[in-house]
């Protein structure tokens, strides 16, 4: 019995002691944004100003042809890659020939319209000889309406083959137009420049099955440099547009070029330019600007950099 008592008694210590020493929360610290602050530090790229360009395939199919690769500069229009085009090419190839076969058809129906033409002013001039020559006794009235019924016979036949040439000519537009819709699928299996520019990334590769839809290279159109920057939401109101800022490579003190904020967008959001993954959760918001630079000779596209805002 004494043995319990002590056990219990060195128990309820034990407890008062532990509950004597538990450790207080620590208290939260509250982010509060500087009074007086002559410049601030936002996270930055280097992109055209009209945004690089991610060129998608209007159709899909096997390339079969590289043109251009990384760093190729490039016309609007030019041939960026191929993709096989084998049986649209046959398609083609068989709708021309049916115009062809068609157009010629046209032309038959045409000459015997001529062919009716010529027929009918003959037997018309026979008609009227022979209405002479019945008002003389020389002709009977038999053969003169044998006659008048042969061209009615000739002007119901022309009639008919003028119809037949009518319809021809609609049905050649027809396959003209199944020719245009041919050769534009063809072109569909061209990729092309969509301006001037460059090719910043080739992705696709001969051989390689490319979906529709999907990109196959990065394209920066020819345009003025700009950085693309983003200020944490503390000091997005102090903003503002021809404000001084000056660009340097991450980490560095060095200043490669200067410019001035061009815009300033007129609400924040999550952080998108160096997210680490799509679906990121940010507790932060941002403001984007726009920094319109003086000298973009030492800046390369999609290069991250600081860009040091003067308020």
């Amino acid at each position: 019995m004494r043995s319990v008592k002590i056990f219990v008694t060195i128990t309820t210590a034990l407890l008062v002691l532990s509950c004597s020493h538990q450790e207080t929360p620590a208290p939260i610290t509250m982010v509060t944004r500087p009074t007086k602050v002559s410049t601030v530090v936002g996270i930055g790229r280097v992109e055209p100003a009209t945004k690089v360009v991610a060129l998608a395939a209007t159709e899909g199919g096997v390339v079969a042809g590289i043109v251009k690769k990384d760093g190729d500069p490039v016309r609007a229009g030019d041939v960026l890659l191929r993709i096989d085009d084998t049986a649209e090419r046959l398609a083609l190839d068989l709708a021309i020939q049916r115009v062809e076969t068609q157009r010629a058809q046209v032309r038959s129906d045409e000459e015997a319209v001529m062919e009716y033409e010529a027929r009918l002013a003959n037997k018309r001039r026979t008609l009227e000889a022979s209405n002479r020559l019945a008002g003389t006794g020389a002709e009977t009235a038999q053969n003169v309406d044998d006659l008048a019924t042969e061209v009615k016979t000739l002007i119901v036949q022309l009639q008919r083959s003028k119809a037949t040439v009518s319809v021809g000519k609609q049905r050649q537009l027809e396959l003209q137009a199944e020719v245009a819709q041919a050769e534009h699928n063809v072109a569909l299996r061209t990729m092309r420049a969509p301006s001037d520019g460059t090719i910043l990334e080739m992705t696709a590769t001969n051989g390689s099955a490319l979906a529709q839809y999907a990109t196959y290279a990065q394209f920066a159109p020819t345009s003025d440099i700009v950085v693309r920057c983003e200020v944490d939401e503390l000091f997005a109101d102090r903003l503002r547009r021809g404000q001084r800022v000056d660009v340097r490579p991450i980490g560095s003190e060095q200043t490669i070029t200067s410019g001035t904020i061009e815009n300033v967008s007129p609400y924040l959001r999550k952080k998108s330019l160096f997210s680490e993954k799509t679906g990121d959760q940010e507790d932060r918001r941002v403001r984007e600007v726009v920094v319109r630079v003086q000298d973009a000779s030492h800046l390369l596209i999609n290069a991250k950099v600081e860009c040091i805002i003067t308020l």
